[in-house]
């Protein structure tokens, strides 16, 4: 092995891997000093098994195996951060890939702005995009695990509830059906993805009841308690009996796909009603919450209510909740989804 300066690319370096005298050389192009270099050189030294796949080698079939094992919004997800991760690793190979690689990354990511904040990109937003990258090492086959920024430090920012009037005014300006998409989310404390994909055979024939398929592979029972969302519910039902219920209706009328965001629907209700708050489709969840911790509801009906699989997520609510306060959801305090029946769907 030999380490140089780079011929092409300024402040990288080359090593050359050689595989004896039949053996075609192998160039591994590395960004950083020569020092750096000779630490990664030392790393991978002896390992020359030339029957080790390119990093890119599994990603069609591991695609194909995610997007079956998660919900469509965390695949999604994944595709956004595929897009920082591939680009970095695309020329290596799995073996070549090593702590050191991994604190470069990091380094890398941390240097780079937000497009539309100009600030730095968030420890926790690479430590989400190392987390997908695990994922498909150990798909790989691959034992190494990146080791991520410490979990303190990477705590997102505390959810501030939004005052109920707020709320009311926002879904007002929306259209349909967005309009019930978020009052889904404001009543029932559905997460997006979970909204957006709820199915018309997934709500009962009086619009009173939804079933939701959550996080984890599970369903659970809501109860539906404003009357012109069952009214909206039914009529969504009649109109597409079959596929999604509230569907984007630019992609189809009948037979839609599901939204893969309405953040900026909701952020031109928000601009015009004279909201500055940040709004963001997981703050009228957010809100839900604390507004049932607020009431005194029992954790574990809120539990159920969430989808959490812990109630030490539920209990989160207690420490940001405040005087925040939101209409109707008196009306769910005696529904515990434990005790709510399967709906019959038509």
């Amino acid at each position: 092995m030999s380490v140089y300066d780079h011929p092409h690319k300024s402040g990288h370096q080359m090593i050359k891997i050689s595989h004896g005298r039949k053996g075609k050389a192998e160039y591994i192009s590395f960004q950083g000093s020569r020092e750096e270099a000779q630490i990664y050189e030392k790393e991978i030294r002896g390992i020359t098994d030339t029957s080790d796949p390119a990093f890119l080698d599994k990603l069609p079939e591991f695609r194909i195996a995610y997007k079956n094992e998660v919900m469509p919004g965390t695949f999604t997800d994944f595709g956004w951060a595929w897009k920082q991760i591939e680009p970095y690793f695309q020329h290596m190979k799995l073996r070549h890939i090593t702590p050191l690689i991994i604190e470069q990354y990091k380094n890398y990511r941390r240097e780079q702005k937000v497009r539309t904040t100009g600030k730095n990109i968030s420890k926790r937003t690479i430590n989400r995009e190392l987390s997908y990258l695990s994922k498909y090492l150990q798909y790989c086959g691959s034992t190494f695990k990146p080791v991520k920024f410490r979990k303190k430090d990477c705590m997102a920012p505390t959810a501030e509830p939004m005052s109920m009037d707020d709320m009311d005014k926002i879904v007002a300006l929306l259209p349909y059906p967005v309009k019930q998409l978020v009052q889904l989310m404001e009543y029932n404390g559905i997460r997006r993805t979970e909204a957006f994909t709820i199915k018309s055979v997934d709500a009962d024939k009086d619009g009173k009841y939804i079933r939701i398929w959550g996080k984890g592979g599970k369903w659970r029972i809501a109860p539906v308690e404003e009357p012109q969302l069952q009214l909206d519910i039914i009529e969504a039902k009649k109109t597409r009996p079959e596929g999604y219920l509230f569907p984007n209706l630019r992609t189809g009328k009948n037979h839609g796909k599901p939204y893969k965001d309405i953040r900026k629907t909701l952020k031109a209700a928000a601009i015009k009603i004279g909201v500055t708050q940040r709004i963001y489709n997981h703050l009228f969840r957010h809100s839900f919450a604390t507004a049932l911790v607020e009431e005194g509801e029992n954790m574990a009906i809120i539990q159920e209510l969430m989808g959490h699989a812990d109630i030490k997520q539920t209990r989160d609510y207690i420490k940001i909740s405040s005087n925040h306060t939101r209409r109707g959801t008196a009306r769910l305090i005696d529904r515990s989804v434990a005790n709510v029946a399967t709906p019959q769907n038509q």
